[in-house]
Order: structure tokens, then sequence, then C-alpha cells
């Protein structure tokens, strides 16, 4: 196989996961200003709103297969809520110290988005995911006052696997062929 070729693959699937990966950042960005997770967010709220927060995070996932769960966190970095709260018991669990949450913290506004590289996640019993974040923040204003952070658990296995598989090589290619993907570490 040629350099051009290989390059020319190369390019294909990072174009593929690039705007993949794009749309999880508005995806965060939205559903951070919807008005459901922001009451659960609030400072004094009852187990109602938390439950509704639930329920709306659950509905999310029915339509967005690409995730594991969204979990919903206090600017303490505790999980208040989550959208699959019978798969994965993520409620109570202290996330403050983990790249995703931090980032989002120190975002100037709900436009801004923090994010966690590939990493094996307790938020989804081990699975290896990609995790976007935004400040969830009054109102859902995108410059109200931080009441929380939204975390969205991104399947990355999945997401790599099916752009691997789809890497368009002959059969002659792909015996003497192997597609990977990398970190920047390699």
């Amino acid at each position: 196989m040629r350099r051009t070729r290989l390059s020319e693959l190369a390019l294909s699937n990072i174009d593929l996961i690039d705007r993949n990966l794009y749309e999880r950042r508005g995806d965060v960005r939205w559903w951070a200003t919807d008005a459901a997770i922001a009451a659960a967010a609030r400072p004094g709220r009852g187990d109602d709103a938390l439950a509704y927060a639930a329920r709306r995070m659950g509905q999310i996932l029915e339509s967005y297969t690409v995730y594991f769960d969204l979990v919903l966190a206090g600017t303490d970095g505790r999980i208040l809520a989550n959208g699959r709260p019978q798969q994965y018991a993520s409620a109570g669990s202290d996330v403050s110290a983990q790249a995703w949450f931090e980032h989002a913290m120190r975002t100037r506004s709900g436009e801004q988005f923090g994010f966690q590289g590939v990493h094996a996640s307790t938020l989804a019993d081990g699975e290896r995911v990609l995790v976007y974040s935004c400040t969830v923040r009054d109102g859902g204003r995108v410059d109200g006052r931080v009441l929380g952070v939204l975390g969205i658990v991104f399947r990355w296995d999945a997401l790599a696997q099916t752009v691997v598989q789809r890497t368009p090589l002959s059969e002659q290619e792909w015996g003497r062929s192997r597609v990977c993907i990398v970190d920047p570490h390699g």
C-alpha cells in the first residue's frame, strides 16, 4: 500500500472521529441548559427535582444511544443524579478530581465545555469512555451563576471499533494491514 493511500485512509478516519466528537460538545452545552437539569442543580432543591432531572436525562439517553450515561454533579463534585440510575449507581460519587469536572468548573460561560480523553470510568462500570462536560447555570442561561456540572459519558469503544471496521480496505489490503487508533503517546 502506498504512502498516499495510507495518508488518505488515516485522514478519512480522523475526519469521521472528529465530526462525531464535534457533535458531543454541542450536545453537552445544549443539555446543560435544560430546565429540569438546572432546577436539580439549584441549592435547596427537593428530591422531586432530582428525580425529574434523572427521568429527563433518561429520556435523552433513549434517543442518544452513543452515551452510557448522563450525570449531574454539584459544584462540590458529588453526583446528584444520573440518567440510568438502575444501571449505574453514580449518585453520591465524588468526581471532583476528574479532569472533565475540573475543566468545566474552570470555564467562564456555558458556551464553553470541558473534556476528559479516553479512560476507564467507574461511571460506566469500567468501560472506556470520553466525557464531555459543561457547567449548569442558574436559569439555564450561559452567563448565569454556576450551579453544577453536566457530564455526558460517551461510548468510546463503539465509535472506535466502527471506524476501524469501516476503513475502506480491500480484502488483500486487510490481509497485510492493521488499523489502529492511538492517543498522542502512541
